[in-house]
């Protein structure tokens, strides 16, 4: 005859402390999620070309740093009837742009458009801002005025924005939710935000 063993009591829930432990566990979960997935895009467009790949590789090792990923933010897809003039206004190689093309054709990267606002307390003339997204990398000079750029991701991805201002930056990014203040860049810090392409 199988002899039962007495059940376990079960261990007490911790009361005092659970909710803060809880949140930082999930902001853990969601920050491994977005840099994974950061990470499997990025390579997906180092297998189609690791030239476009290559500018990027930096930001991708930053994306998991503590006060790396902010926080995670919707862009609209730009649809595929306007793919090919945005592709042609990215300024890529040729090659990199046939590249991409065919990546856009069969479905694993989208183009969304991410607006940029410099709205730092001081500013003279503009700052200059690299954004970096799915391989591709590209300056800006950004103003008071919103500015456009064209960046490539997966369904979930990151941008990371760098700056060599010695006065920093402060930005808005415009989402589908909303304007969207991030904290002041400064000068050879790297700020990534997740992505969600909608």
């Amino acid at each position: 005859m199988e002899r039962l063993l007495p059940a376990e009591a079960p261990e007490p829930i911790p009361t005092q402390g659970s909710s803060g432990l809880r949140s930082t566990v999930y902001t853990l979960l969601a920050v491994m999620l977005v840099a994974g997935a950061w990470v499997r895009f990025n390579s997906q467009i180092a297998a189609i070309s690791p030239e476009l790949a290559a500018p990027a590789a930096e930001a991708a090792d930053k994306a998991g740093e503590p006060g790396g990923i902010r926080e995670l933010i919707a862009l609209g897809m730009l649809p595929a009837t306007q793919a090919r003039a945005a592709v042609a206004e990215m300024g890529l190689t040729d090659g990199d742009a046939a590249a991409l093309t065919t990546a856009l054709q069969r479905g694993r990267l989208h183009l969304a458009r991410f607006g940029l606002v410099d709205v730092s307390p001081t500013l003279q003339g503009g700052h200059v801002v690299q954004v970096s997204a799915g391989g591709y990398t590209r300056q800006v000079m950004l103003t008071r005025e919103p500015v456009t750029v064209t960046i490539p991701i997966g369904p979930v991805g990151s941008v990371a924005l760098t700056t060599a201002e010695q006065t920093g930056v402060r930005i808005e990014g415009l989402t589908l939710s909303g304007p969207v203040l991030f904290p002041q860049l400064q000068a050879g810090q790297v700020l990534t935000v997740g992505l969600i392409a909608q």
